[in-house]
């Protein structure tokens, strides 16, 4: 099961979903709502109001939230490692929010944990699984460190 948030375009026949947009899994979708949402309205805030601003946070399997100065947005997108870098870099696979758009996201935020409430609290973040309880445990974990554990 994915939550998407996506960018619609009106057609004859009423609204339709495009291909602007980023799909995430229930654990990255909890992620972003539960650990990662008061940083993200603190950083757009400031950013609206001219702070210096570089947020990025990683939600798991290389799928990032940014908001750097300059540009008031919010960015969830899916990164990726070039071959013979050594720092992922973003694709055109995600979405751009404006500040506005966030605040719509954020109030969807709501509805989406009351209707999948029992999926969501079954959730339990990869890190505080069994198997994370050691190094080793995070570097082999293709959704906490998915760019080739053996650069390390």
């Amino acid at each position: 099961m994915q939550v998407h948030i996506r960018q619609y375009t009106l057609g004859n026949n009423g609204l339709y979903p495009t291909k602007k947009g980023i799909a995430l899994n229930l654990e990255q979708w909890k992620r972003l709502d539960e650990l990662y949402y008061n940083d993200v309205n603190e950083n757009i805030t400031a950013c609206v109001n001219k702070k210096p601003v570089d947020y990025k946070v990683h939600l798991g399997s290389n799928m990032y939230v940014t908001v750097k100065s300059g540009y008031p947005v919010i960015n969830i997108r899916k990164w990726f490692m070039p071959d013979g870098h050594s720092e992922v870099v973003p694709t055109r696979q995600g979405i751009t929010l404006s500040a506005n758009a966030w605040y719509y996201v954020r109030s969807a935020m709501d509805l989406v944990k009351h209707l999948l409430k029992e999926q969501i609290d079954n959730i339990v973040f990869c890190e505080a699984s069994e198997d994370h309880q050691n190094q080793l445990g995070y570097l082999i974990c293709a959704n906490c460190n998915p760019n080739d554990f053996m650069n390390y």
